[in-house]
Formats: structure tokens, C-alpha cells, sequence
């Protein structure tokens, strides 16, 4: 059993083997990049991301009677995104119309599905500026999805950063 802070490789593996021994579940089939229409529905809706403070065990949660979805504070920008994905991933595929499995493969699902749209720049993107979610560069992933915030390439000589501008070349 694989859970969901498990590796992308380990959990990729596990959901692959759950896609071939059961191949009939009706999510498999559902499966797709959300849109901006996907997204500006939910905003319309009057959901909102929040960041959750105080000592809180989970990552992230949805509150349905606030219409909120809640993150971790503390998480790194990473796993805040990977987060806010998973709880995304939640309310597109809502467990009582597509979980036909035990919670933790259900879980283990929802959380590939997240983390997959996390890896796709221009899916990223669309969801992090959707719901005013703050952006940093922090991998290829992000250095693709926000290119406006890439910094120059430095240069590392006689231990000192020099910026490789080109009217600075020798």
C-alpha cells in the first residue's frame, strides 16, 4: 500500500497497478486537465483558498459550509501546490460518484491526479492565478508556468555572482 506522500515514482506505480487490475472503475475514464471553465465554475460558486494557521494536522481541506479550500500555512510552496491540486481533484471527482475502491486507494488516486496537473506548467498556472494563489519559482515545473519571475542565469567566478549581460561579455 502506497500513501499519499509517497514518491511520485512509488505512487505513479501504485495507481498504474490499480488502473490495470480494475480497470472498470468509472474514474479512470473521467480523468482530464481541468479548464478554465472548470475553475471559473468553482469561483463562481463562491469557493475561495485559504491558507489554515495553528497547529493543524492536515495539508489541505475543503470546507463546504464555508466554500473554502484550506492549506497548510507552514507547507513549502510545493506542497502547497500539490495541495490545493489534490483539493481541486477532490472537487472535480467527488467521492460519491466516482470512488469504487477503499479510502486509501481512493485517496492515492485523487492524490496522482493532483500532483500530475502540478507537473503540467500551463495547468498550474491556470489554477494558481484562478483562485490569487502568491507564485514562486522554485523548479522547472514553476520556471515554465511563471517565466516572468525566472531570474538571470548568474555566473559564479572568483567567488563572487557576476550577471552574464550581454554588454558586460568580454
Amino acid at each position: 500500500m502506497v500513501c499519499s506522500d509517497a514518491s511520485w515514482f512509488d505512487l505513479h506505480r501504485y495507481v498504474t497497478s490499480l488502473r490495470e487490475h480494475f480497470p472498470e472503475r468509472r474514474i479512470w475514464s473521467a480523468i482530464r486537465d481541468p479548464d478554465q471553465s472548470d475553475l471559473d465554475r468553482i469561483v463562481l460558486e463562491g469557493w475561495k483558498v485559504w491558507p489554515k494557521r495553528g497547529s493543524w494536522t492536515l495539508g489541505g481541506a475543503l470546507d463546504l459550509n464555508k466554500k473554502k479550500i484550506y492549506y497548510k500555512e507552514t507547507l513549502s510552496y510545493k506542497n502547497r501546490d500539490i495541495t490545493l491540486c489534490h483539493e481541486l481533484a477532490h472537487m472535480l471527482y467527488p467521492t460519491e460518484k466516482y470512488r469504487e475502491c477503499a479510502e486509501e486507494d481512493w485517496e492515492c488516486t485523487i492524490e496522482w491526479i493532483g500532483r500530475g496537473w502540478r507537473r503540467k506548467a500551463s495547468v498550474l498556472r491556470m489554477i494558481l492565478q484562478t483562485f490569487h494563489v502568491p507564485t514562486k519559482v522554485y523548479d522547472s515545473v514553476t520556471r515554465k508556468a511563471f517565466p516572468e519571475q525566472r531570474r538571470p542565469r548568474v555566473h559564479h567566478e572568483y567567488g563572487y555572482e557576476q550577471l552574464l549581460l550581454p554588454c558586460l561579455r568580454e
